[in-house]
Parts: structure tokens; sequence; C-alpha cells
């Protein structure tokens, strides 16, 4: 868990202004879940992707990432002129309103998932795990045979009738399924044919309700079912108010950069590129996948991956040059409540940070967050409802 910390915490030292509009905290068990997902789907797609962008040296990039240099640069850049920044009109969006609706719906998508229960007839719904083998006029066709395949029913994976076809289906029983191809399907060779799938379903899962029997699984605070939605609610309210935040602070330290002359040292850009890919490859390791491995399975150069943030990290260099200008022209200074507040601002406190972060770098990051408030405290901010 301690590793986890530490890699988010240092992602949000480097990206924290920057990327603040385009992502949102977010609970260990929606990453857990969407990060299973997408390896799996990654992972299935693995051929195909090799395919495509030719031999992969993966333990090249690997070893590109290992010794990537992350020393703090001497210099973020210089400031040739500042423009005002005080009094700006910052137009931003209000934090989302989560409702006991949307606390259900998160449960349902990213905690229960986990909790499953065997049973004996398959529903639509259930995840079975079946054997299935497809034959074109009693001959088996390519790509159409699986052992121990994990199929959510009603998920559309399967061609028309396959999923329907098994509802009602027991455990260990063995199924043939009339099935046609459709006229638009990929493989020519399969597109319109009739064919037959043979089908053994393994075993059967199923999601299990939201209900006070599991809730102290869930959570060891929760004794209820309720205590879970109201557990929920609190997180992702506090994950919305800080997604706001940051929208706000981005946007407002880019109203003074509009108007400013920035130049950014080439040691600072590739440091803050360097900490990206630095942590986008430890979160990837957390799951069981270097990065050498996933960018093959996306079908992505180590090359193309690092420009893709090229430019921003440009932006983010010139958000701390400015910041840091502006702490320094107002006197700002850092205290402990200013340090305590940053550090609850991110569901963090202050002796883990000084477990995991350098103290140096935490409090240049407490500063700059400084000088942004005071650019927002001096503002006129009009608040607009966020899509939902």
């Amino acid at each position: 868990m301690k590793k986890f910390l530490a890699i988010a915490l240092s992602a949000i030292c480097v990206f924290s202004l920057a990327a603040c509009s385009e992502t949102a905290a977010t609970t260990t068990a929606a990453t857990e879940a969407a990060t299973e997902t997408v390896t799996t789907a990654a992972t299935e797609a693995a051929a195909t992707a090799a395919e495509a962008v030719g031999t992969f040296d993966i333990d090249a990039i690997n070893d590109i990432v290992a010794n990537l240099d992350i020393s703090v640069p001497s210099v973020l850049g210089t400031v040739s002129k500042l423009a005002d920044y005080k009094g700006l009109e910052i137009t931003t969006v209000e934090p989302t309103k989560i409702t006991e609706d949307k606390a259900l719906e998160y449960i349902s998508q990213y905690i229960l998932p986990n909790f499953t229960e065997e049973v004996d007839v398959v529903e639509n719904g259930d995840t079975a795990n079946i054997d299935y083998e497809g034959k074109k006029d009693g001959v088996a066709f390519q790509g159409g045979t699986a052992q121990g395949y994990d199929l959510e029913i009603g998920s559309g994976s399967f061609i028309d009738g396959f999923e329907e076809g098994l509802i009602g289906t027991k455990k260990g029983e063995t199924v043939d399924l009339n099935l046609t191809f459709p006229e638009n399907y990929g493989n020519t060779e399969l597109a319109g044919q009739a064919v037959v799938f043979t089908v053994t379903v393994n075993s059967i899962s199923r999601q299990r309700e939201l209900s006070d029997d599991i809730a102290a699984a869930i959570d060891e605070s929760c004794k209820t079912a309720q205590d879970v939605i109201d557990l929920t609610i609190e997180n992702l309210q506090k994950e919305a108010d800080l997604t706001a935040r940051q929208e706000l602070y981005y946007n407002a330290v880019e109203k003074v950069l509009e108007n400013s002359e920035v130049e950014a040292a080439a040691e600072a850009i590739q440091y803050t590129t360097n900490n990206f890919v630095k942590n986008y490859a430890a979160s990837a390791e957390l799951y069981g996948i270097d990065l050498g491995t996933l960018l093959m399975y996306y079908g992505t150069s180590y090359e193309d991956f690092v420009d893709s943030y090229s430019e921003y990290s440009v932006d983010s260099v010139k958000q701390r040059i400015v910041l840091q200008e502006i702490a320094k022209l107002e006197n700002l200074e850092i205290t402990d409540e200013a340090r305590l507040a940053f550090a609850e601002s991110y569901g963090y406190d202050l002796e883990t940070i000084k477990e995991i972060v350098d103290t140096e770098v935490f409090d240049q990051l407490v500063l700059e967050d400084m000088a942004n408030k005071f650019i927002v405290d001096n503002a006129k901010v009009t608040y607009q409802k966020s899509e939902e």
C-alpha cells in the first residue's frame, strides 16, 4: 500500500498543476477494477498489436526507463514578462454533487464485481467460465475455440445468440448453439455463415447485491449497506471537490500564462517527462506488467509515448515558473498549516508524505499551491454547472 501511495504522491508532485483539468483522484477499488479490465483487453489484443508495430524490444524499453535521470533540475526557467495576476476573471466548473444514485452506480460498477457467489444456472448478468468450439460445415474454424473463458452474459462480447443461448444452462452442461455470423463480420470467410458452437459451462459466478452481510468486507468501518453507501458518497464527494479545485487552479495559472513570456529550461522539461514515464511504469508494475510490454499491447512505440507528453511537460514547467515568481513577489512563506492543508486536500497525512517524498520537493509544491490560491483569492470566479 505504501508503494502505491508513493507513486501516486510522486505523480501529484510532478503533474498536479498541468494535469488537474484532465484527471481525478480515484479509489483503489476503482483503479484495480479499471486496470484489470484494461489489462485483460490488452492481453487479448497483444498479438494483433505486436504485428501492427513490428518487433518490440521490450527489454530495451525497460532498460531506458530504469536509467532515466530524475535528478531535480537546478533551474526551471525564466520569466521575461509576468502578466497581471490580480483581479482576473476566471470561469470554472462547480463541484459535482454526489447523490445516492451516483454512489450506487459506482458501487455496482467498481466494488460489487469483487464480491461474487457460485451458482448452478446461468442468468443474464452472470459470468460463465466456458470451453467452446465453433465449427462451420463440421470443421473447426480458426479463432473459434477457447478453454476456460470468462464470459459476462449480456455483455454483447460474442455474436448475437451466443450469450442468450447460454441462459438457463446448468453448471457442467454442454450445449450446441446454432448461430449465424453477421453479414458485416470482419472475417469474410465467416460473414453471414451458419456455424455451430459447442459450449461447456464449467462454472457460474454471480455478482452479489449490496447488503448488510458484505458491508464489513467492503470496508471494516461499515456495518450496514447504508454505511457503505454513505461512505461512498463521502469519498466520491471529496474526489469531486478536489477535481473542481484542480480545475479552478489550472484555469487560474493558465490565465496568467496566456499573457506572460516564460522560457522553460530543457533540463526541467526532461525531468518532468522522465518523472511521468517513471510513475507510469511503476503504476503498471503494481499490476504485474512492465511498461515495454504495455506499450506493445497498445501498439505504441516508446518514442511516440514520450512525445505525446512533451507539450504537457512544457506547460507544467511554465506553470511552476509562474507560480514560483508570484510566490516570490508576494513574499509567500510556507507554514505547517499550509503543508497540512495541501496534504489533506489529496487525502494524505504529513507523516506519510515525510516517509515517501523529499521534503524540499514537497515544500516547493506547497509554495506553488499557495501562489495558485493567491491568484484565485484575488480573482472574480464564475462557476458553471458541471456536465454529468
